[in-house]
């Protein structure tokens, strides 16, 4: 089911419980994890969203079953890919990334590739150098009245 904004985002994280909304911070511990686990499993098995099914999911840990420290990154492997992409090099990562075309998700959706590509290559000091994203969209203007 497809929910319109409900003017609560102030008073955000909420979830689909059933048919009903809630708000996270009211649910107990048991409910939220029935909410957010059982309840989208079994809501979503065998469908399919345009031309994409289920199993085609590009997040497979949406229900929390995988460990995701980092032993359970080394159980699957993960660990090892990760040296090997940080070996290919900065840019090779970067070209990656343009080729993408993966953007922001701020007005202007920046290209990701393009930002990255400003970081400086070394540091004449020898210091690292260090890139903050800003993953958390929390601002209630961003999409709060758009339809």
């Amino acid at each position: 089911r497809v929910w319109k904004m409900s003017g609560l985002i102030s008073r955000a994280p909420m979830a689909g419980c059933g048919m009903r909304r809630v708000l996270t911070r009211a649910m107990s511990a048991a409910a939220n994890e029935e909410a957010g686990k059982e309840s989208w499993r079994a809501s979503s098995q065998g469908k399919s969203y345009g031309g994409l099914k289920d199993s085609d999911r590009i997040f497979t840990n949406i229900y929390g079953e995988m460990d995701t420290g980092l032993k359970g990154a080394m159980k699957r492997g993960d660990w090892y890919r990760t040296k090997d992409l940080v070996q290919k090099g900065r840019d090779w990562l970067i070209a990656g990334i343009k080729a993408s075309g993966l953007r922001g998700r701020g007005g202007a959706g920046f290209p990701s590739g393009l930002k990255y590509s400003f970081m400086p290559k070394s540091n004449p000091d020898g210091r690292p150098n260090y890139l903050v994203i800003n993953a958390d969209e929390s601002e209630p203007g961003t999409c709060k009245d758009r339809e």
